[in-house]
């Protein structure tokens, strides 16, 4: 996709996923039309949430070594923008 920009989040090295969230998403000028279509759900605390997964890279400065770590990985992107799937249904 080719966006760059700052974004605060906490990447959980042992969650099962990283999310970008609605706010960070604007933030970072990324439109629903430059995700993939393909969308998926993800259960939580808040329930069943839809997302785009999105190839990423992470940059981490790493204040011990004074040196930046790249990290890539896949990103799920919040697309609250369009209507609910069915949860009986893949996206």
């Amino acid at each position: 996709m080719g966006i760059a920009g700052p974004a605060h989040f906490l990447v959980d090295t042992g969650a099962d996923t990283t999310t970008l969230h609605l706010r960070d998403r604007r933030d970072l000028g990324i439109a629903l039309n430059q995700l993939s279509p393909q969308r998926f759900l993800v259960s939580g605390v808040g329930g069943l949430i839809e997302y785009a997964k999105e190839p990423a890279s992470v940059r981490i400065f790493d204040r011990d070594a004074a040196s930046w770590r790249y990290f890539a990985l896949m990103l799920d992107i919040y697309t609250p923008e369009r209507s609910p799937p069915s949860p009986h249904r893949p996206c």
